[in-house]
């Protein structure tokens, strides 16, 4: 398995998924985001989403080397985990609206987004195998 690739996926979805929440709801940047007092839901599926790709994007990068689902369920997994959860964090610490309304309760999720980030990995490592380039041993 390739961990650069993989630090290097997870570090930019990271990154990215900060800039589509913060561009989404105008969190930490507003004392009350732009969004009526109770979206929740609203606030959290941008995020939810973009993590959902780059879980994709984290599996087909990831099984470069191995080639294998597993090695793309892992770097899925681990992608959705770590972004999600960093996000969950700093906004659980940084956010009163966010604290507000329940949202470090979102803890819980995080096993399901877990299995879903593993899912769109075995996807991205799938789509890996389809275009996998021949060999030249291969006859055609």
């Amino acid at each position: 398995m390739d961990w650069g690739a993989l630090s290097v996926v997870v570090i930019i979805s990271t990154f990215i998924i900060f800039i589509i929440f913060i561009g989404a709801t105008g969190a930490f940047f507003t004392p009350t985001p732009n969004l009526p007092g109770d979206s929740l839901l609203t606030e959290i599926t941008l995020p939810l989403i973009a993590a959902a790709v780059f879980s994709f994007r984290a599996g087909y990068i990831v099984s470069q080397s191995a080639g294998n689902f597993r090695s793309g369920a892992f770097g899925g997994a681990v992608n959705a985990l770590v972004s999600l959860g960093l996000l969950l964090l700093v906004l659980s610490l940084w956010d009163r609206h966010f604290s507000a309304l329940g949202g470090p309760g979102l803890v819980v999720w995080l096993p399901l987004v877990v299995i879903v980030g593993a899912l769109f990995g075995m996807a991205g490592a799938g789509v890996r195998k389809l275009i996998k380039a021949p060999s030249k041993t291969d006859i055609r």
